[in-house]
């Protein structure tokens, strides 16, 4: 079984359903020849088997190691894109990452703290919200509102800078 699939080992062909009967049934009309070669329950049958199981997973990496690197590069991508947003680093300064790729990721970051938080206000029994304005070195206005939610009535939590 490889994947939810039944897969045969020496002819490598997907066989449609797992029930017994088709199994011997391919393996009589499709591999006769291997119980002459290899005959049941000796050594050489079950060298022969971990062999062609080898085989099998080798062809399987193929697949799946560029899966995993690309979802490691993924991710490496994601922590590129947060650390420029939290220093306020121009996203051309990334030189592994294009400027549009900064971008989406710093969107999508941004997206998805949105969804968190509107999850979280739905649970919330009880919130507040306090806004300050403040100027900074150049003129140009700040917003700050801190959030405070609690789960429970007695255990408030600080969350959220809005700037």
């Amino acid at each position: 079984m490889l994947k939810d699939k039944c897969i045969c080992l020496i002819c490598q062909i997907t066989i449609s359903t797992t029930k017994k009967g088709n199994l011997g049934r391919h393996f009589r009309t499709t591999n006769s020849k291997f119980d002459i070669d290899f005959p049941p329950k000796t050594e050489v049958r079950k060298k022969q088997l971990e062999k062609l199981k080898l085989e099998i997973d080798k062809q399987q990496l193929i697949f799946t190691k560029p899966v995993l690197k690309s979802k490691a590069a993924t991710i490496a991508s994601f922590q590129i894109s947060h650390v420029l947003a939290k220093n306020k680093k121009s996203f051309q300064t990334g030189e592994i990452l294009s400027r549009k790729t900064v971008t989406r990721r710093v969107e999508s970051i941004g997206q998805n703290l949105v969804e968190i938080l509107k999850q979280d206000i739905k649970e919330c029994v009880y919130f507040s919200l306090q806004f300050d304005e403040s100027t900074d070195i150049t003129d140009t206005a700040q917003l700050y509102g801190p959030k405070k939610r609690s789960q429970e009535r007695l255990n408030p939590e600080n969350e959220l800078a809005i700037e």
